[in-house]
């Protein structure tokens, strides 16, 4: 009777040794899961980062483009102002000297 009392407290040992490293693998493969979710999760965090900043740079340069296509027009119509200023002026110049010549 003792004996039998020995050997199911040796196998209580043995099926509680085996739980503790069933346990323990599953410990590790839950570890090893969440690692790869985080790193996954990381990663399409950082994509959408890089797919916002691309778009925010692309309207950037829309609005750059945009700034720079309004101030050519604007410095078209002004530099067209000032022809006509001096188309106005060249002809007063003539006008002047001729009249000072004669």
């Amino acid at each position: 009777m003792a004996n039998q009392a020995v050997e199911t407290i040796r196998q209580a040992e043995r099926k509680s040794q085996e739980l503790e490293q069933q346990a323990a693998l599953r410990a590790e493969e839950i570890l090893h899961s969440a690692k790869e979710r985080a790193s996954a999760f990381n990663k399409e965090a950082v994509s959408r980062a890089r797919e916002r900043a691309a778009e925010e740079m692309e309207q950037a340069h829309r609005q750059e483009t945009a700034v720079i296509q309004q101030a050519l027009e604007q410095a078209g119509q002004e530099i067209a102002a000032l022809r006509e200023a001096v188309k106005a002026k060249e002809e007063q110049a003539v006008q002047t000297v001729l009249s000072e010549l004669i």
